[in-house]
């Protein structure tokens, strides 16, 4: 889970210093940082709820077992 939130984050860092260095006028403050941690903690949340449904559904379903 750490690896995957660290590898949105600094995806989604390097994309927000892209962007903020194509237009003139900006600059990269703490703002897109904070911004870019709250992205990522809420895809990787998103990623483990979607999982544990899925799971469940699965189990559910009879394809999976309950102990797995």
């Amino acid at each position: 889970m750490i690896v995957v939130w660290l590898v949105y984050f600094f995806g989604f860092l390097g994309l927000s210093a892209l962007l903020v260095l194509m237009w003139p006028n900006r600059e990269f403050g703490w703002y897109y940082v904070v911004v870019t941690a709250m992205n990522a903690t809420a895809m990787v949340g998103v990623q483990f709820l979607m999982r544990r449904y899925r799971v469940t559904v699965l189990e559910n379903a009879g394809k999976l077992s309950k102990e797995h």
